[in-house]
């Protein structure tokens, strides 16, 4: 960094754009740069007068209530505790440098806090910033720190289920939706992003907004079984982790997935089908609305989802990733104290016929014994 980029530093702290810094690199080619470019950021917050004496987590955090955290937070404060107890030892925080400019290092409960207001809110960053009495560049590292020890995490907290819970889920499903072996439903929804600058059009979405895709599996809790964040917005991925569903179970989901003897979709209504068929329509849409639904707690629940100011694919994958992980974590009776089922857009694609192009005989046999499972209950 020469004296050129110190100059560009102060004058952005004065009237730059807050994504100069969140559309840099992760990684710095010189350590010293990032030492001269922390001090210089830290500094001028000093110079600023963001220290003041009004310090929301020492003096506000401490006396809300159960709720009143929640409600803030997204999460309870046995998650928070527990997350920051594992962060404490993680290998993202035990190789953390401390400068000789700092006088002490960022905690591990004020890392996690930290990112959870950055996921639940969809606040300017330079208020986040000074919320939280740290520089730009500070919140930044601070976000890419617990964002990277959440994705650590993945595997353990986002996986297919065992053999126990696949029968829960078969039976809940069955009990509840009417069909059965299904051991998940499977769907993708739109993470709306800003304009990337480069290759734009492919995360354009249809309806005239960037985005990347999650496609995602959940079971009857609304628990993410699988992730894949790996689409940009203008394509419609197909589930392939066949290898995971144990012979004789299958997925459902709607009409922009290929009917086959993974993943069952609904019949086409051409204004021909018969009892038995529109039946099984009408229990699979209940499972289109589920797995809809998981999405929609998830995007109520971390509000920054609704639209990612992130630069790069890689980090944003990450991201939404990560908040994914925590979805999983936290309590769902959570989401009654803030959910606002008409804050959330729905920007699921619509579903095309190419689920249907396919006759499957397995789906036959399911809507055959649904149908006499049905005609039975009612002769009871």
């Amino acid at each position: 960094m020469d004296r050129r980029d110190v100059i560009s530093l102060i004058q952005y702290f004065d009237n730059g754009d807050e994504e100069f810094l969140w559309s840099s690199s992760n990684d710095s080619d010189s350590g010293s740069e990032a030492e001269i470019f922390g001090a210089v950021s830290e500094a001028l917050c000093l110079a600023k007068g963001r220290n003041d004496p009004n310090n929301f987590l020492a003096k506000i955090v401490p006396n809300l209530s159960e709720e009143e955290f929640i409600i803030n937070f997204r999460v309870s404060r046995a998650l928070v505790l527990k997350l920051s107890k594992k962060f404490l030892k993680s290998e993202q925080y035990s190789t953390l440098r401390v400068p000789q400019y700092v006088d002490t290092a960022i905690s591990p409960d004020k890392h996690i806090l930290t990112f959870l207001w950055f996921a639940g809110h969809n606040h300017p960053f330079r208020c986040m910033a000074d919320k939280f009495k740290m520089s730009l560049s500070s919140l930044h590292e601070v976000v890419s720190r617990v964002q990277a020890f959440l994705v650590s995490m993945a595997d353990k907290e986002i996986s297919w289920p065992s053999k126990d819970e696949r029968h829960e889920i078969m039976r809940h499903f069955e009990d509840d939706k009417g069909i059965p072996r299904v051991v998940g439903a499977v769907g993708k929804t739109h993470i709306m992003i800003s304009k990337p600058s480069v290759e734009s059009s492919l995360y354009l979405h249809a309806k005239d907004f960037y985005s990347v895709v999650i496609e995602a599996v959940c079971d009857h809790n609304w628990k993410f079984r699988h992730v894949n964040v790996s689409h940009s917005g203008s394509c419609y991925p197909q589930f392939e982790e066949y290898k995971n569903l144990p012979n004789g179970t299958f997925l459902v989901g709607d009409r922009s997935y290929a009917n086959s003897d993974h993943v069952i979709t609904p019949f086409l209504d051409n204004g021909h089908l018969n009892e038995a068929q529109l039946l099984f329509n009408s229990c699979m849409d209940k499972y289109v609305v589920h797995i809809e639904d998981a999405f929609t707690v998830l995007k109520q629940r971390f509000m920054h989802l609704n639209h990612v100011k992130l630069r790069g694919f890689e980090r944003i994958s990450q991201f939404v990733k990560a908040l994914c992980v925590l979805h999983n974590m936290a309590d769902v009776e959570d989401l009654r104290l803030f959910a606002d089922k008409s804050a959330t857009v729905n920007l699921q694609p619509p579903p095309t016929s190419v689920g249907n192009v396919i006759s499957g005989h397995l789906r036959n046999e399911i809507c055959k014994i649904t149908f006499e499972k049905f005609s039975q209950s009612q002769h009871r």
